[in-house]
């Protein structure tokens, strides 16, 4: 376990520099080189649901940042993403419920509170 761990800090570290470089694809690579060395480490998956998100690959994204928060769940940068990923794919209902988790946990939480009014307005849209 020691040398995986060892291995995977390596990866990760060189996905970061690759992401500094802007070598985003090279830099996913590394990521998931990493998570496959070790794939509950929380910083892993939170990143590779942060580059998928950035790709736009919504289905990748969900799957990962659901292990981040499956380990941290208190965590409201894990949650808000999985809310803002929900709101791309039009999960509505769910957005919002985890919204008013995160509400429960910080209340004053400016980001969420923008976030909560975003999910609120696509859902009027939607049901207009």
């Amino acid at each position: 376990v020691h040398s995986n761990w060892e291995a995977c800090e390596k990866k990760f570290k060189k996905g970061e520099q690759l992401l500094k470089q802007r070598k985003n694809k090279a830099a996913l690579q590394a990521f998931e080189a990493a998570h496959e060395l070790l794939p509950h480490y929380p910083n892993i998956n939170l990143t590779l649901a942060q580059q998928y998100y950035k790709l736009s690959d919504y289905e990748k994204a969900e799957k990962f940042i659901k292990e981040y928060i499956k380990n941290i769940s208190k965590d409201i940068k894990g949650q808000q993403l999985l809310a803002q990923i929900y709101l791309k794919q039009k999960k509505l209902r769910e957005a919002e419920k985890i919204t008013k988790e995160i509400k429960s946990i910080a209340p004053d939480d400016k980001s969420n509170l923008k976030l909560m009014k975003t999910v609120f307005n696509e859902i009027n849209k939607a049901n207009k």
